[in-house]
């Protein structure tokens, strides 16, 4: 999908994007449609469709939001150093922890693993780059960090999201080092 920059289509996907989650609040995903989607939010469905091919689309544009940001903030970092990727990682977490709970109890937590996947060659080659200024990290290390990741995000949203991102760091750092 190639996102217009349009003001108005930057709207009507943001418009999209509020009624989808907000719908998904009260009802199964699979059971919101196109036509109940988009007159939530007052927009025709060739809104929709000009701006999205699939209620998934939305999800999966909302999470290249997240990841975007990690790796723009990772991209900040002067040098890299375990903690505080752990601590950038859960403090955007935390950012989005009402949308990630409610994939959760969507059971659509697979596609955000989806988009692990995509993102995180980018992000360990980001890391890995700033930790040992060589070439990018191998496919079973992107595997490893993926699933790891993964993982503890899916521990911290089985108990509520309630560690804040300090605690996550003293955690990860106890079985890191």
């Amino acid at each position: 999908m190639k996102k217009s920059q349009n003001p108005s289509a930057i709207r009507s996907r943001k418009l999209l994007t509020e009624s989808l989650l907000k719908l998904m609040e009260n009802k199964a995903f699979d059971a919101i449609n196109i036509t109940e989607l988009t007159e939530s939010c007052e927009l025709t469905r060739k809104t929709f469709y000009r701006n999205f091919s699939s209620k998934e689309e939305i999800l999966q544009d909302y999470i290249d939001t997240l990841f975007e940001e990690y790796l723009n903030a990772l991209n900040d970092l002067p040098a890299f150093e375990p903690p505080k990727v752990v601590y950038i990682y859960f403090s955007i977490c935390e950012k989005y922890k009402d949308f990630l709970l409610l994939l959760q109890k969507q059971n659509l937590l697979s596609i955000l693993y989806l988009k692990y996947q995509e993102f995180l060659p980018m992000i360990a080659s980001c890391v890995q780059a700033a930790q040992f200024k060589t070439t990018a990290p191998s496919r079973y290390h992107v595997a490893f960090s993926a699933g790891g990741f993964f993982q503890l995000l899916c521990t911290w949203l089985q108990n509520g999201g309630k560690e804040t991102p300090e605690e996550m760091v003293r955690i990860c750092m106890e079985f890191l080092t």
